[in-house]
């Protein structure tokens, strides 16, 4: 089963106010979290953390070394999860086998990255729909492709190009003329667009909010 859980980011205190907020958390963390500039992006920092301790902890697994798979991708200890963030919202996707997710907020003004980079297919399905929903189809290809790029430990080295996804009853994702044996599932998240590809198929029905109260419990 993937789990997927959330928190909403503008609610946790600024790490560089309160630094306490980074107490259990892992040195590469803390630097990273206090690193930036904005709050905004400390606070989404510090929630990524504190998110990923806590789904850690719902799966048994506490006080666990980060290991590194030769492609990169990051688990521990058997269960492998994978992070994403946008604006107001964190996102913590947790699975025994291998997972990638991506949350956007939804704006305008990316068309050009789609005819420029996205496979032909894929830019004839946006362009299918009205002007007024060109952005949000945008956004739902966008994020099954960089939870897939996400899901392989690949990312950016995988051009965009080089896999395409298709949206129908099911969404399949086809790479070198095949489909892929991932499964991808979207969860509504208002005003933003948010996708999980799996190498298993059981998704949680929901997803999982975790205030920030609760990520704040020592």
């Amino acid at each position: 089963m993937v789990y997927t859980y959330y928190t909403y980011a503008p609610l946790l205190p600024d790490p560089s106010v309160y630094p306490e907020a980074l107490e259990g958390l892992d040195e590469e963390r803390k630097v990273k979290a206090l690193r930036y500039l904005h709050a905004q992006d400390r606070k989404l920092s510090l929630g990524a953390g504190l998110l990923l301790k806590f789904a850690l902890g719902r799966h048994g697994i506490t006080n666990a070394g980060i290991l590194t798979e030769e492609n990169g991708k990051p688990y521990t200890q058997g269960l492998f999860f994978n992070l994403s963030h946008s604006y107001d919202y964190v996102v913590c996707s947790v699975s025994t086998k291998p997972v990638g997710c991506d949350v956007e907020r939804i704006s305008e003004g990316h068309l050009r990255i789609a005819e420029r980079y996205f496979c032909k297919s894929e830019t004839d399905y946006i362009f299918s729909f009205s002007e007024e929903k060109q952005a949000e189809e945008f956004f739902r290809l966008w994020t099954v492709k960089e939870a897939y790029m996400k899901l392989t430990g690949e990312g950016m080295r995988l051009s965009l190009h080089s896999f395409s996804v298709d949206i129908g009853k099911e969404i399949t994702v086809t790479r070198e003329g095949r489909k892929t044996d991932c499964s991808v599932r979207e969860y509504g998240l208002c005003g933003y667009k948010l996708s999980v590809c799996a190498e298993e198929n059981e998704f949680a029905p929901e997803l999982i909010e975790i205030k920030a109260d609760e990520l704040l419990l020592k």
